[in-house]
């Protein structure tokens, strides 16, 4: 709290200046977590050890130097890098535990005061430009006449020196706004209350607005010299609002953010631009002379100041589209889960419909301008600008009344700079809905670029193979298959980089078709050009016969014999077309297993080690497949978080796999997970066993064998046709029926084997010389004892064989006997229990089970399959409302509109990768929100029988409830009122019987009952007595009773309803609580 001296000064600067070198030294590594956490430890650490409280009481100081100020924001920016969340609860606590209000009284000084230095340095550099602008046009230099607006920067003259660093000197602004930001990094709710208001301190600063306060002194004043400060205001406002904050959001919009910001957004250059000059303010003007020069001399500018400088200038372009981008987010950080009409319409009021039509416009226009530059860096700032202002309009659209979110493609259509911008807009756009705290949100976001690698093939199988059992089951499998997903992205960016590997990825569904297309192409030649010839006559067929010149005679050799020399033969050309055809489908298939090498196998290689890693349920196990490195970086993670999890803590299993999860991209910094394995036998041992056990990928090699031997053997061509099943989805299906049961299947036809064995045996120990292939030859009347077709059972082996090729084949093992007279009755009663056990029990039983099998297990996938294309076509993916609700209660369109633009299950897909790609500390609150719950696991994000364009009410059930309610609370309202104007009304009648009829005010209670007794006797006596007056006395009394009675018995009824209607009220209240929990 004292002012410190000089040596003071230099000492306190070297010891914060060498605090920060340790921070920052620890910051050093690859972005992976351990590198990450190992930063964050040294950041508590320095704060345990007293930096924070060192910091914070060098800013509560008086009378500070700029230099300390300025060394101590840099320290408190590299403690709080990265959002450390220890830091900035300790920064909190001491803001509310000792006396901060100096040090935000300073703190607001020097904003202010940063304010006024910008507003100087405008005026000041608007003077030089003058002075410099009448110097030049006196000496007719035509160095100005290029761009009169420009100011004049020469690198070797003096003169301009010291104003150029006063203007690039931005004080201690900089770290100020980095040092604010920081403290609200990760969306620090208590933080940037605190920055608003200090409740417990006697002097409130709010610096939030001081802050915005400051976009005043920028308006119409943005130069290479202090864009870098209105970009960290921005930063730091962004960082007050998001999470989201509508306290401090409403402060912001209060203070005119939206107007100013409103106007800079759209600026498409940056004023008072400058100009650098190689050469000296003499050697430019041609002249000796120096007496017109005004202001100190000073060195030149030295070569890093004037590299800084120029670097600046050369970036400013980048640096104001960046700005812009970051304007337009803060725009839209204002309107996360906005409940109300104000903040939207305060934006609607500086930025309406068309002027932000204008920026799209705009911004697209300058993206084509700098694509036409090949200014690749720039076109992509200006895309993301119009990206953001695109947003930023659907946002707001709904807002204005007249346009929807819908109608904005409409919008763009009209008179845009380029036709097919809506579509790119539209389709670069991705929209989700999210669940938070209860309600729903519409979410728009910029697909990242890598999702338009995402394979067709791989969305359909993704499609019918994610987990339909429940929604929660299939939302769960969805999440889990994008980690697959988005590795296959990532290898296929990679791929594309190759344009030799994007052309065969692009082109191999046509080569496929290709090869099988010349593989029939090759077997017709062979049917009708195939036949047997000898080798001296290759070109004529052997059956023909062979010319014998000698003797004039055809000479038929012998083909099938033992002597035969007669070979397959194709003719002439025709044998040559089959051997180019053979080196193409080479050729082919040699593109085609390529192709699944450099697409399809790392996929199966990943999927392989992921299974195997899951697995494991060992440290010490995973830890030797490891590098050492990162063994060390694991070690290092799970020691943070034993030291979080406290003392004597036991990290859980799960926890401490999760540490070795290296296929998690994001955590690991953004590598794969073979970078993290040793390279050794085991490696390529599971890497290889990925391959082998792939029936693609198997079949892939075997076809590119088969395509070599086809050119030896030109007859194993038929092979090839095979093909047609790996290019057919439907004959897929019919392997797949085969295959679902296999096993059961294959257990079936081994019992068959089994029992074909057993009657094997019987029929070897019983009748053995009984078995014949065919029909006995008779030759004159009598049959041959010993003949080809005869097949005696001399050995079981034999036997088994007869077995199987008469009984199998045509069903029935009695027509594989020979003829047998009926007089011997043992042996045809033995062998016609023989034969009908083999039929029932082999032909009828187990063949129809084997049928059986694989009819059942056709109709299961095709009800399995109609099932799934049920869900798909009819069942919104994400929120798993049926087509029927949307046809009848959608307010934007149909059910196809819904699932394909409000809930389309790849726009989800994209939020995840997009996710995964932003970097964490640029997070909304929205999308922190989101990766938090990710992280636990947790769904809760996904919408579950919600949609914003249904109704709130979507059950009938919960619009009776309400309804009732509706009535309910109406009839309790207007009985409350019916019975105080009666209980009121109750009171002046008995007031008037007792006072007017009785005489006596006090006595109502007896009037009642004499009114009751004169009722009775006056219209007895009324008539008879002739007395008029006493009959309508008598009248009067009777109906004041009979009215009096009335309202008693009305009051006893309202009060009984007036008891039951707060329990039905409950009882309907507890029904609408179990309604919205299930």
């Amino acid at each position: 709290g004292t002012t410190l001296g000089v040596d003071s000064s230099v000492v306190l600067i070297e010891g914060m200046k060498l605090i920060r070198a340790v921070a920052h030294e620890a910051s050093k590594g690859d972005g992976g977590a351990s590198a990450v956490e190992e930063h964050a430890m040294m950041q508590e650490k320095l704060t345990d050890f007293g930096a924070v409280d060192l910091v914070v009481r060098v800013l509560s100081g008086q009378n500070l130097d700029g230099e300390v100020v300025s060394e101590a924001l840099h320290l408190a920016a590299a403690l709080l890098e990265g959002g450390n969340r220890y830091v900035q609860e300790h920064f909190f606590k001491l803001f509310s535990s000792v006396a901060a209000e100096q040090f935000f009284l300073n703190l607001r000084e020097e904003i202010r005061g940063a304010a006024r230095d910008v507003r100087e340095k405008k005026r000041f550099l608007r003077r030089e430009k003058d002075q410099q602008r009448a110097e030049l046009r006196q000496l007719k230099s035509s160095a100005w006449n290029e761009d009169e607006d420009c100011f004049l920067v020469f690198q070797n003259d003096p003169s301009t020196a010291e104003l150029v660093r006063y203007l690039m000197d931005e004080g201690v602004i900089s770290p100020l706004l980095s040092f604010l930001q920081l403290l609200c990094e990760g969306h620090y709710e208590d933080m940037q209350n605190y920055l608003r208001l200090q409740k417990y301190s006697s002097v409130s600063v709010d610096l939030v607005t001081e802050v915005t306060n400051m976009l005043f002194a920028f308006e119409n004043n943005i130069d290479v010299f202090n864009i870098g400060i209105l970009d960290g205001i921005v930063e730091a406002i962004n960082e007050f609002v998001q999470g989201p904050n509508h306290a401090v959001a409403t402060i912001v919009v209060d203070s005119n953010y939206c107007d100013v910001i409103s106007r800079i957004i759209g600026l498409s250059s940056t004023a008072n631009m400058v100009k650098m000059v190689d050469k000296s303010y003499d050697e430019t003007i041609g002249t000796i002379s120096k007496g017109m020069k005004s202001g100190v001399r000073s060195d030149s500018l030295t070569t890093s100041e004037w590299t800084k400088l120029k670097e600046n200038i050369e970036k400013q372009d980048l640096a104001l589209l960046q700005l812009r981008s970051k304007m337009v987010v803060s725009l839209l950080s204002l309107l996360e889960m906005v409940h109300n009409n104000y903040i939207p319409r305060r934006i609607l009021a500086s930025s309406d419909v068309p002027r932000l039509l204008r920026n799209i416009n705009n911004s697209y226009a300058q993206t084509l301008s700098f694509e036409k530059q090949d200014k690749d860096e720039l076109s992509e700032a200006s895309m993301d600008v119009c990206f953001n202002f695109y947003h930023l309009l659907l946002n707001i659209a709904p807002y204005s009344g007249d346009v929807s979110a819908r109608g904005v493609h409409m919008l763009l259509k009209k008179n845009p700079p380029s036709p097919e911008m809506p579509d790119v807009l539209d389709s670069g756009t991705g929209r989700i809905e999210i669940m938070r705290d209860g309600n729903l949100y519409a979410y728009y976001f910029r697909k990242p670029d890598i999702c338009k690698r995402l394979l067709k093939e791989e969305k359909v199988e993704m499609s019918w193979k994610v987990d339909r059992s429940s929604q929660t089951s299939k939302i769960a499998d969805f999440l889990e298959r994008v980690d697959d997903a988005f590795y296959s992205m990532r290898n296929q960016q990679y791929n594309y980089r190759n344009k030799l590997l994007a052309f065969l990825i692009d082109s191999s569904k046509w080569i496929g078709y290709l090869s099988l297309f010349l593989a029939f192409v090759t077997n017709i030649l062979i049917i009708a050009t195939a036949f047997y010839g000898e080798e001296n006559v290759p070109n004529i067929p052997a059956y023909d016969g062979v010319l014998n010149t000698e003797y004039e005679v055809l000479v038929y050799p012998e083909i099938f014999g033992t002597n035969s020399t007669a070979t397959i033969y194709f003719g002439e050309p025709y044998a040559t077309i089959i051997d180019v055809i053979g080196v193409l489908q080479i050729i082919l298939n040699l593109l085609q297993a390529i192709t699944f090498a450099i697409r399809d196998a790392p996929l199966l290689m990943r999927h392989h080690w992921r299974r195997f890693w899951d697995k494991q349920k060992n440290v010490a196990k995973l830890e030797k497949m490891l590098k050492a490195s990162v063994v060390r970086e694991c070690r290092t993670l799970a020691a943070a978080a034993a030291k979080d999890a406290g003392e004597g803590a036991v990290i859980e299993d799960e926890r401490l796999l999760s540490i070795y999860d290296i296929f998690d991209y994001r955590r690991m910094g953004k590598k794969e997970y073979y970078q993290f394995l040793k390279k050794n036998f085991h490696f390529f041992y599971r890497s290889c066993a990925a391959f082998l056990r792939s029936p693609i990928f198997l079949w892939r090699w075997i076809y590119l064998i088969i395509a070599v031997l086809v050119t030896f053997y030109p007859m194993l061509s038929c092979l090839l046709l095979l093909e047609i099943l790996a290019q057919s989805g439907t004959l897929n299906q019919v392997v797949k029926a085969l295959t679902h049961r296999g096993r059961q299947l294959l257990l079936t036809v081994l019992l068959g084997v089994v029992l074909s064995y057993i009657f094997s045996v019987i029929g070897f120990g019983t009748m053995p010389d009984k078995f014949e292939l065919a029909p006995a030859e008779v030759v004159d009347g009598s049959t041959i004892g010993i003949h080809y077709y005869h097949a005696p059972c001399r050995t079981l082996y034999k036997c088994l064989v007869v077995n199987f090729a008469v009984g199998l084949t045509t069903g029935d093992l009695g027509s594989g006997l020979e003829p047998a007279p009926w007089e011997n009755s043992e042996y045809m009663a033995l062998r016609t229990v023989f034969t009908l056990a083999y039929f029932v029990i082999i032909t009828t039983i187990l063949m129809n089970i084997i049928f059986g099998i694989i009819i059942d297990t056709f109709g299961e996938l095709r009800s399995r399959r109609d099932e799934i294309k049920n869900d798909i076509y009819g069942t919104c993916f994400i929120c798993a409302l049926e087509s029927s609700v949307f046809e009848r209660k959608s307010t934007t369109g149909d059910f196809f509109y819904h699932v394909k633009y409000e809930h389309h299950m790849w726009d989800y897909l994209a939020f995840i990768v997009y996710l995964q790609e932003k970097p964490e500390t640029e997070y909304t609150g929205m999308e922190s929100y989101v990766s938090q719950l990710m992280t636990n696991r947790d769904q809760s994000w996904v919408p579950n029988n919600r949609a914003l364009c249904l109704p709130e009410e979507e059950d009938d059930h919960d619009n009776d409830i309400k309804e009732i309610k509706k009535k309910l609370e109406k009839l309790e309202g207007f009985m409350g009122n019916f019975s105080r104007k009666m209980t009121k009304t109750g009171s002046k009648k008995a007031s008037r019987v007792d006072s007017g009829f009785l005489g006596d005010p006090q006595g109502g209670s007896k009037s009642f009952a004499r009114l009751g007794a004169q009722e009775s006797f006056a219209m007895r006596r009324g008539s008879t007595d002739g007395d008029e007056a006493a009959a309508a006395a008598a009248a009067a009394a009777a109906g004041q009773g009979r009215l009096l009675r009335s309202v008693e018995q009305r009051l006893a009824a309202l009060d009984e309803l007036m008891e039951d209607l707060p329990t039905l009220k409950s009882v309907l209240e507890a029904v609408e609580a179990l309604k919205e929990a299930k």
